[in-house]
């Protein structure tokens, strides 16, 4: 599992519909950024609470060491929510290493979902400076310009299909209409309506021999024989 693969799988823990979800949210935009966190989510629905969890998420044992050497780190951002919670892979992060409000959720390999281990506790948000605002409304638009670039290639695309579906047309009445000039063509001059055809092969064929010479040279021996036999009937009439 890596980080991208573990907060993908909050997903199903924090639904579009009752969280908005945002990766990689630091404390504040410009030069004041100096701590991010893995991931935001905000309750949306006023009946169930508005509370802001946090998320930081480690994939290795060396990772949380590190972490738990400097928890004022984790603090700067942890302390603007009312969860905090730390999600990890199996056998990363032990239970009693962690501080008495946070959270902890692992990978369960088996059933490929995220198991809530302790459940984080709530806490008053010591402060919602606009920095903060400015730097979750920065990482949301970045969240949501992509899919608003998707939205409009896609209705770009649908636009340029149907002009391509209308040209596509045109061509094909234009070669429907030659064909049907052609065929009624070919009916006044020769009298054979091709619609009377069971087999187009059939009708092919024949055309072919016209084309090739094959009537002509059969009609030719034919006439041939035909003279041959005319001049031997007054000799087999004496014999």
């Amino acid at each position: 599992m890596t980080e991208f693969d573990l907060f993908f799988a909050l997903l199903p823990l924090y639904p579009a519909r009752e969280y908005a979800l945002l990766p990689q949210v630091a404390n504040a935009t410009g030069f004041a950024a100096n701590r991010h966190c893995d991931a935001l989510a905000l309750s949306l629905w006023p009946s169930r609470g508005i509370h802001l969890h946090g998320f930081e998420i480690k994939v290795c044992r060396g990772d949380w060491a590190r972490e738990l050497k400097n928890p004022a780190k984790a603090e700067e951002i942890a302390s603007r929510c009312n969860y905090w919670w730390i999600v990890a892979t199996e056998g990363c992060v032990k239970n009693e290493e962690l501080p008495e409000l946070w959270g902890l959720m692992t990978w369960d390999a088996t059933k490929k979902v995220l198991h809530k281990v302790k459940h984080a506790k709530f806490r008053e948000a010591e402060r919602l400076d606009l920095p903060f605002l400015a730097a979750m409304m920065r990482r949301a638009q970045e969240v949501v310009a992509p899919d608003a670039a998707l939205i409009e290639a896609h209705a770009k695309g649908l636009e340029e299909g149907k002009k391509a579906g209308a040209v596509n047309r045109t061509y094909e009445a234009q070669d429907y209409a030659k064909l049907k000039a052609n065929v009624a063509a070919f009916k006044k001059a020769s009298g054979v309506d091709l619609t009377g055809w069971k087999s187009g092969r059939e009708l092919g064929e024949a055309v072919e021999m016209v084309i090739n010479g094959s009537v002509v040279r059969n009609a030719n021996a034919l006439r041939k024989i035909a003279t041959k036999i005319l001049e031997e009937l007054p000799e087999a009439s004496h014999a």
